[in-house]
């Protein structure tokens, strides 16, 4: 454990570089010692991208770095409609600047598709996807890992908004390259297996359910308990319990998600919140139908503003308050 005066080193190492105007190691020492809570990370930035406007303009390298960082904690504390903004008015100034080739604009390309897909136009996340899987293959080679990376949301996208059979044989041709390419204790190796239990489970629970027990062990070896694809795994493990009719045991576990994803991620967070619709369903279906809708009506509430109330999420919690309503 860090003694006081080397934790205060830490926190006050970016000022530090930032008084002797050395910013590009600002840069780094704030990266490098990021917080564990995301929404302190969040205000960090907040608080830093005025000092790099001020210093060099919107447009300098340095700057462009620090947008994309609050950018990208939007995105991880769950607004993702803010961080889409944030993306879209960024990517024509890295282009300009970096230019439309450079691995940092392409990945302003691929934040901007993800945060489409999260908030219900997997659609159009596909199309930006596949014509950046074509830049990412010519520039980076088929193999890197931003590539393979974005061959991974399609995957997503296609079992979203098209066909689920073949969602899942282009998962599982994407796990055996990245397997074989990135090692099978790669992050996204596991974000991949992660996409072939979901494609598993929309119609063999009970099969997926066999596969996800492994991968949670394997996430949190490799990751920890609190990384949110840990988490995200347990929450499909909660849904194929339900699915499989263990209502009481999927009530236990959607709880005990919910208190560590409202720990990790915040209450308003749309992992959160689907949480919250998954444990109103399983209430639902053992009876409580009282306090089923007042969860799920809390949580419509807040998905609304997050994600809009055209997002799948958000439609599907809407119908169940309108029959769990009829029912009480």
């Amino acid at each position: 454990m860090k003694s006081s005066i080397e934790q205060y080193a830490i926190a006050r190492e970016a000022e530090h570089w930032w008084a002797i105007g050395d910013a590009e190691e600002a840069l780094v020492a704030l990266e490098r010692n990021r917080s564990e809570d995301i929404r302190d990370n969040l205000s960090r930035w907040l608080l830093w991208l005025p000092k790099f406007s001020e210093r060099f303009g919107d447009y300098h390298p340095f700057t462009l770095k620090a947008r994309h960082k609050l950018a990208s904690w939007f995105d991880a504390a769950g607004e993702v409609r803010k961080a889409l903004t944030m993306y879209e008015q960024l990517l024509p100034d890295m282009e300009r600047v970096l230019g439309k080739d450079d691995r940092t604009t392409l990945g302003i390309r691929s934040n901007i598709a993800a945060c489409l897909g999260s908030v219900g136009d997997p659609e159009v996340a596909l199309g930006l996807d596949e014509n950046l899987l074509n830049d990412r293959s010519r520039v980076l080679g088929p193999d890197h890992p931003d590539t393979l990376a974005t061959r991974n949301n399609i995957a997503v996208w296609t079992g979203m908004c098209r066909d689920s059979a073949q969602a899942l044989s282009v998962s599982m041709s994407l796990l055996s390259d990245m397997t074989r390419i990135l090692g099978p204790n790669d992050i996204s190796t596991l974000g991949a297996r992660i996409n072939v239990v979901h494609e598993i489970g929309k119609d063999n629970p009970r099969a997926a359910l066999k596969l996800a027990k492994p991968l949670l062990h394997d996430l949190t070896r490799v990751l920890g308990t609190d990384h949110e694809e840990t988490l995200r795994i347990r929450c499909h493990i909660a849904i194929f319990v339900s699915k499989i009719g263990a209502y009481q045991k999927a009530q236990k576990l959607f709880r005990a998600l919910l208190s560590d994803q409202t720990r990790i991620l915040g209450a308003g967070h749309p992992e959160t919140l689907i949480t919250q619709s998954g444990m109103s369903e399983v209430l639902a279906c053992l009876g409580d139908y009282r306090q089923a809708l007042n969860i799920a009506q809390a949580a419509l509430d807040k998905l609304t503003q997050v994600l809009g109330e055209k997002h799948p999420e958000t439609q599907n919690i809407m119908n169940n308050v309108i029959e769990w309503k009829s029912r009480i």
